[in-house]
């Protein structure tokens, strides 16, 4: 499901339960683009606070992203992208036919 609306948290769960993926594409008044001076540990920080902000940004209707677009969640899985999202489902197939 696609929306550019928030999910109520019950949404998630059941979306979680029943294998259904969810996609937010934020607004762009919620899109703040910001520049920043990458360092390893600023990497790290974000990789790490990620699947948070994917719960906010699926959640929070008036949640303020920075520098992301869109959310992915699907089985318990937070993802930046479609492709990632794709890819992640592609690689799960090769290994358990392989």
């Amino acid at each position: 499901m696609v929306t550019t609306n928030s999910f109520q948290k019950a949404a998630l769960t059941l979306a979680r339960n029943l294998g259904i993926g969810l996609i937010r594409v934020m607004p762009d008044s919620q899109v703040k683009f910001l520049m920043y001076h990458m360092t390893p540990q600023l990497i790290e920080d974000i990789r790490r606070g990620f699947p948070k902000r994917t719960q906010l940004g699926l959640t929070d209707q008036s949640y303020i992203s920075e520098n992301e677009t869109t959310y992915f969640t699907d089985s318990g899985y937070c993802f930046y992208s479609l492709e990632q999202m794709v890819g992640h489902y592609l690689e799960q197939s090769f290994i358990s036919n392989g």
